[in-house]
């Protein structure tokens, strides 16, 4: 996925011998394979799909050589610009599942929604319907079938309900004429 930090190790691509010849194993960036562009490391961590080289060398100086594409896979890139609200007490809710969300990458990932971040299998909601009794910042992630993953936060605002008040009527002095004074 891009940005993978712990990158790819290309000793572990299975490399076949059809010989048995038991050739030393090298990692390189450019075909012909030679040591000036034999890589530091088997560990590698491209920025976008890239093909490297393997050379296998036997003790007698014979070589052999084969190439593998490593493929970055694109994150998704999720945003939303809803602004979910229920009011104080509401028993019945919000339901994240009627989020608009938006992937900038088009990765078709499986959406999930979580209480906290970065969102796991370990915070992980058990349903979409949240009743939140205070301001709430739940998170919504996406997960590709390379295993990539995006999330973007959501957050429900609770309202509180309104207080009403009323005075006691007052009547006027010809008792045909009343005042009512109601504070929200």
């Amino acid at each position: 996925c891009e940005g993978d930090a712990a990158g790819f190790d290309l000793a572990t691509v299975a490399v076949a011998d059809a010989n048995n010849l038991g050739g030393a194993i090298t990692f390189h960036s450019a075909s012909p394979a030679d040591g000036s562009n034999e890589l530091g490391s088997s560990v590698v961590t491209p920025a976008a799909t890239t093909t490297y080289y393997i050379l296998s060398t036997t003790a007698d100086g014979c070589v052999g050589e084969t190439s593998v594409t490593v493929t970055v896979n694109a994150l998704p890139v999720l945003s939303t610009s809803d602004t979910p609200s229920i009011c104080e007490g509401d028993a019945a809710g919000f339901d994240l599942a009627t989020v608009a969300v938006a992937d900038a990458n088009s990765t078709g990932g499986t959406i999930t929604y979580h209480n906290s971040t970065p969102a796991s299998i370990a915070n992980a909601l058990g349903t979409t319907v949240v009743v939140p009794s205070a301001t709430t910042t739940y998170y919504i992630l996406s997960t590709t079938a390379d295993g990539c993953t995006g999330e973007t936060p959501v957050t429900v605002t609770v309202n509180p309900l309104p207080t009403i008040s009323a005075a006691a009527p007052a009547c006027a002095a010809d008792l045909l004429t009343y005042g009512v004074a109601i504070t929200v």
